[in-house]
């Protein structure tokens, strides 16, 4: 006699069950491996900064950050207020700027009005030059 064939319904439960160790096996296997036993939590460490002693030396130079309206941060009272600005930026624009209570003007960029000269003219502002300084006057926002 030969090696016994098992044949009918022991053949597909016998590969069944060996199919579902060897998945078992590997699960565990892969499992084990990759799951750590207890949750590790990095511990956080505070630092606490001095900030430097400021340099005297700088005392007397202007900001290095504005509020926009210039160089030292405060709006030269003389400057025009800018109404509204129109035309194609930026070549063909012009600004209308208020230089009274009741006198308004448009200006273009390179034109000058009340001893200020139009440097640049964009969406929301102009930028005006006198004696070296330069401002930018921005348009007040509508209520």
């Amino acid at each position: 006699m030969g090696p016994r064939v098992i044949t009918g319904i022991g053949h597909i439960w016998l590969r069944t069950a060996a199919v579902v160790l060897a998945l078992a096996a590997i699960g565990v296997a892969l499992v084990g491996h990759k799951m750590p036993s207890r949750r590790v939590i990095p511990r956080v460490r505070v630092v606490q900064l001095q900030l430097p002693a400021p340099n005297p030396a700088l005392a007397g130079l202007p900001p290095l950050f504005t509020d926009g309206n210039g160089l030292t941060g405060s709006r030269d009272s003389s400057l025009p207020e800018v109404i509204g600005v129109a035309g194609r930026l930026p070549d063909d624009a012009e600004a209308l700027v208020r230089i009274a209570p009741n006198r308004s003007r448009t200006v273009r960029t390179g034109g000058s009005v009340l001893g200020w000269t139009v440097i640049a003219i964009a969406a929301d502002s102009v930028t005006f030059e006198r004696d070296g300084l330069r401002q930018v006057v921005r348009l007040k926002p509508t209520p």
